[in-house]
This record gives C-alpha cells, sequence and structure tokens, in this order.
C-alpha cells in the first residue's frame, strides 16, 4: 500500500481528499522505507516552496502541490520545482484525488485554461526550428547587427526586399520584431558561435 502525507492545508479538506484516496489503495501514514509514497503539498509560504523543492527531490516520492491561485504563475512554479501534479486549492476533493491518483502513474492533470496558457506560453518561448537556410543566415546577419541596408546591398535586393523576407521569417518564428527575432536566433543558437556561416 502507498502512504500519503499531507503538509498544511486545512484539516477538513486533508480528511476529504484522504477519503477519496483510500478507494485507490493509498492511505495515511508514515512512509515506508524503499516504496514510491505520495506528498500532498499546501503551497501557501515560502517555507512550504522549500519543502516542495526538497520532497521532489526524493526519487520515490510523488509530490502534488496545492496552489491558492489559478494563476499560470503557481502552476509553473510547482512544475518546475518538480511536482508531479497540481491542483488548485479550491476544487473538490474529488479533483484533487484525481490530481493526486494522475501524478501517481506518471500523468499530469491540469485545468483546460492552464494547459492551453501553458501551450500558448510555449509556443511564444521556443521559436520554430524550420526555417530554410536562406532564412537562417538572414537571422544571423540580423542577430549579428546587420542593418536592412546593410543586407539589401550584400545581398542585391531591395530594402522593401529585404524587410519581406525578414517578416516571413519573424512569422515563422512567432515573434514581432527584431528585437524578439534576435532574442530567437540565441535560442537556437545563431549567434556569435556561429558567424562563420554569415551571409555570402
Amino acid at each position: 500500500m502507498t502512504s500519503v502525507e499531507i503538509f498544511g492545508g486545512l484539516i477538513a479538506y486533508n480528511e476529504a481528499v484522504l477519503g477519496q484516496l483510500v478507494d485507490f489503495g493509498l492511505e495515511q501514514g508514515p512512509r515506508e522505507l524503499d516504496s514510491v509514497w505520495v506528498a500532498i503539498v499546501h503551497c501557501d509560504n515560502a517555507g512550504r516552496w522549500e519543502q516542495l523543492e526538497e520532497l521532489a527531490a526524493d526519487p520515490e516520492c510523488v509530490v502534488v502541490a496545492v496552489v491558492s491561485t489559478l494563476e499560470l504563475d503557481g502552476y509553473i512554479r510547482a512544475l518546475s520545482s518538480g511536482a508531479s501534479g497540481v491542483v488548485y486549492l479550491d476544487m473538490p476533493s474529488a479533483i484533487t484525488a484525481d490530481v493526486v491518483k494522475a501524478a501517481v502513474h506518471g500523468e499530469v492533470l491540469l485545468p483546460r485554461q492552464a494547459a492551453q496558457n501553458l501551450a500558448l506560453l510555449a509556443k511564444r518561448e521556443q521559436p520554430r526550428s524550420d526555417l530554410n537556410a536562406a532564412e537562417m543566415s538572414l537571422l544571423r546577419s540580423v542577430a549579428s547587427g546587420r542593418t536592412i541596408v546593410d543586407l539589401a546591398r550584400d545581398l542585391s535586393y531591395s530594402e522593401r526586399t529585404v524587410r519581406r523576407h525578414l517578416q516571413n521569417t519573424y512569422i515563422k518564428l512567432g515573434v514581432q520584431n527584431r528585437s524578439a527575432a534576435i532574442a530567437a536566433a540565441a535560442r537556437l543558437g545563431l549567434t556569435a558561435s556561429d558567424q562563420g556561416k554569415d551571409l555570402q
């Protein structure tokens, strides 16, 4: 039997969650040596966040964070701190139990809005790498500080054509402007260390 320990939170809520978990084969009690155990941590203060990180460092521990807000930052902080699951404090105990069950099986249940926001954030943070060779070269040149005038002269294109190519590259990267494109170039590894592949 897998044991469960709950850190923080209201007693009535914790008892309701434990009641839901008993049918799943989880019971409150001390951790057994060399066995997987579950820690549910109410992350309502700095000490609890630190505790979450310490518990998550134990490979035998499945940690579920209970956050006090639906803001995406709480979900990101919990997951990046090593939590195997995250649930909002005001969710019914049955939902919390479902999140714990999913975490024990290596899955993460998130509210639809949190999952969509995480996907949007990941899309915005990670540049697409399906740029063709000319676009990569153009992006590398922009990242090295070359101006549109310089690029137009080097490529024998009009400035308008260079702007259009840059705009197409920005669209592929999912960015809006030159500075965001330069940041994307850095994430793709197209900055100073790759300068040997500059425009011909």
